[in-house]
C-alpha cells in the first residue's frame, strides 16, 4: 500500500513498481515461513495441501499481470 505508490510517484511505470514490490513480499513470506519451521509450529501436512493451489494461483497471476496492457493495469491499479 505504500511502496508501490511511492515507486510510481518517483517515476517507475506501474507494472515495474508492482513487480519490484513482489520481491520484498517473497522475501518476507519466505523468511517468516522458515522461522516458523525452525520453531516447529508449522503443520507440514496442511502445507502440502495449501502450497499447490497457491503456486498455481501465483503463476497464473504473474503471467496475467505481466501480459496486461499498460492502460488496463493503470485502470486496475487505480490511476
Amino acid at each position: 500500500m505504500i511502496s508501490v505508490p511511492v515507486m510510481v510517484f518517483i517515476g517507475l511505470p506501474e507494472t515495474l513498481a508492482n513487480g519490484t514490490s513482489r520481491f520484498g513480499i517473497l522475501f518476507q513470506a519466505s523468511s517468516s515461513a522458515w522461522a516458523y519451521y525452525k520453531k516447529g509450529v508449522l503443520d507440514l501436512e496442511r502445507i502440502k495441501l495449501v502450497v499447490p493451489p497457491v503456486l498455481l494461483g501465483a503463476i497464473v497471476g504473474a503471467f496475467a499481470g505481466a501480459n496486461l496492457p499498460d492502460h488496463v493495469f493503470r485502470f486496475l491499479f487505480g490511476n
